[in-house]
């Protein structure tokens, strides 16, 4: 029963895709099956305990020291008692024993498993709630650790002068998996927070040099800005694009440029500044064509 015990639990957890967004990590300590991720709050542990051949507790376990104390609580905790009633099966707990017209019946052990256990605690995971830093509430007496939900980022008040402009250095407030950027990193600086949106998994990279984006520029979608790269005016970048100045070379997008699809700007091969500005509309891999026309270079320099 243990052996097929864990083998569900791969099966129902790890085989849904948000699982391997979210690359959580399994490990097995006998009858104690134990999954945690790097990209989740550092006290959240999703705990399956087999106590007996048809008794499982399951359960989300948040755990952090407070005054030289360790605290916990469970977000989520359920027990599952597989019992039999004629060729059906059920959740002993659910009524504690069987109620005719009240008890629900399973015709097999995985549906059973799967309706009862596996469906309730996947859903912090299918919802990304497990994404977002757990709040706590703690009072004498009382101690509630829970999931929510909370914006992408926030401006810190790490702040530069700019071209005239106060701008903000950004902070991740959860993680983003698909960007492999963990929850507390720090990335380039804004003016505000229409620069960034909250949605999806667009960010301003930290590196040897930070993005600037201030004035009406926007920065949405999963579009991705690395290194020295200043976007002002009533420029936007977005889609899947993404904008990456290599070493100490700039790349200014401004006035009413879109950079958009799956556009690839870098200027890795023609070492100098770019500038993308007036009306342009970028939707192309602008490196592969200057490394084909490295002529081409000059519709890309500062009028």
């Amino acid at each position: 029963m243990k052996t097929y015990f864990q083998t569900e639990i791969i099966k129902a957890i790890f085989q849904h895709p948000e699982a391997k967004r979210q690359w959580l990590e399994i490990s097995f300590k006998g009858c104690r099956v134990e999954i945690t991720s790097r990209y989740w709050d550092p006290c959240l542990k999703l705990i399956f305990l087999q106590h007996k051949k048809n008794y499982i507790e399951a359960f989300y376990l948040c755990e952090k020291p407070v005054n030289d104390e360790m605290v916990w609580d469970m977000p989520i905790n359920l027990d599952l008692k597989i019992s039999k009633y004629g060729e059906k099966f059920y959740n002993w707990f659910q009524c504690f024993g069987f109620v005719e017209n009240r008890t629900k019946l399973f015709d097999s052990v995985e549906e059973l498993l799967y309706q009862d256990l596996f469906n309730p605690l996947l859903a912090p995971i299918k919802n990304g709630r497990t994404l977002y830093p757990i709040k706590w509430y703690i009072d004498p007496g009382i101690i509630v650790a829970s999931f929510q939900k909370t914006p992408k980022y926030r401006l810190t008040d790490n702040k530069i002068k700019f071209d005239g402009r106060i701008l903000y250095q950004i902070q991740l407030l959860r993680s983003l998996p698909e960007a492999w950027l963990e929850m507390g990193e720090l990335g380039g600086f804004v003016e505000y927070e229409e620069n960034l949106s909250q949605e999806g998994i667009c960010w301003l990279q930290k590196g040897r040099y930070l993005p600037k984006v201030y004035g009406n520029a926007k920065i949405r979608d999963n579009a991705n800005v690395y290194g020295q790269v200043i976007v002002n005016g009533n420029a936007d970048i977005s889609e899947n694009a993404t904008v990456h100045a290599s070493k100490s070379w700039k790349i200014i997008v401004t006035n009413n440029a879109k950079i958009s699809g799956n556009a690839f700007i870098r200027n890795k091969f023609c070492d100098c500044d770019l500038w993308f500005g007036e009306n342009m509309a970028i939707q192309e891999d602008i490196e592969r064509k200057l490394m084909q026309q490295p002529e081409l270079v000059n519709l890309y320099q500062e009028k």
